[in-house]
């Protein structure tokens, strides 16, 4: 773990916006205590960039400290980026996610509410980035690019600091467990491209059905499906070189 914000350690175990989408990630299973993420095993690298400015107030960011968090993720070897956030278009911040998806990085990041006016926020106005909405209510600005994928986003039983549990909603929260089914599939298929995962993330996702509208409804991601999905793949994909092998003239790698 790493804080960009400030030495306050203290503070750093109290953000509560941190914990529960950590939670919603990753929460341990087998242990008989509260909740289990969607990818249990997955290895979180937690960077705080933002603040809590009071109870019930969002969280605030600025771009040296954004820019900070994302260059140490990027330098690490972080497979998945969870960006529960959106703000102001912001030239480096839009360069260093960029560079994140170059690298083979999956950029998981929230959608705006309906009814958010003015250009595409930061990070969705980048290429490949994976726009989440919360399934219980209308899209925003992602839907102006095809409609965004979702997940529930209200009422997620999640951890709180202090080893409790606790109800959260927003769209941080879709954005958490979508991150979680990114983390699944990549298990299965390291190096999945964004665009790769979006492809088979929306093939096996359903129509919110309350707010159908397409184009422009978000569709609500089948974890299961999208696993099964991808092993189907993979497997076919094993069978077909394994025939491809046994068909072929040279017998030197052991077909018979």
């Amino acid at each position: 773990s790493a804080n960009f914000v400030d030495d306050d350690t203290a503070a750093f175990r109290r953000d509560r916006h941190g914990t529960a989408v950590a939670g919603a990630i990753a929460a341990a299973a087998g242990n008989g205590q509260g909740i289990v993420g969607v990818a249990p095993g997955v290895q979180l690298m937690v960077l705080k960039a933002c603040w809590e400015e009071g109870p019930g107030r969002p969280a605030s960011c600025n771009s040296l400290t954004l820019a900070e968090a994302l260059s140490h993720a990027i330098e690490r070897g972080a497979q998945v980026i969870n960006l529960s956030l959106t703000g102001p278009s912001d030239p480096l911040l839009e360069r260093l996610v960029q560079r994140a998806i170059r690298d083979g990085i999956v950029v998981v990041a929230a959608d705006v509410p309906a009814g958010t006016r003015g250009a595409t926020p930061f990070p969705l106005q980048v290429r490949d980035v994976l726009a989440i909405a919360d399934a219980d209510e209308r899209p925003g600005s992602a839907a102006a690019r095809g409609a965004p994928l979702a997940t529930p986003g209200r009422e997620v039983l999640t951890t709180v600091p202090g080893g409790g549990y606790d109800y959260v909603s927003g769209t941080s929260m879709s954005v958490a467990l979508a991150s979680g089914v990114v983390a699944m599939l990549l298990e299965l298929r390291p190096g999945l491209h964004a665009a790769e995962l979006r492809r088979l993330l929306a093939s096996t996702a359903s129509l919110v059905l309350p707010l159908a509208d397409p184009p422009r409804a978000p569709a609500t991601l089948d974890a299961e499906g999208a696993v099964r999905a991808l092993a189907t793949e993979l497997r076919n994909t094993r069978v077909a070189a394994g025939t491809l092998r046994c068909g072929s003239a040279d017998r030197s790698a052991g077909c018979r």
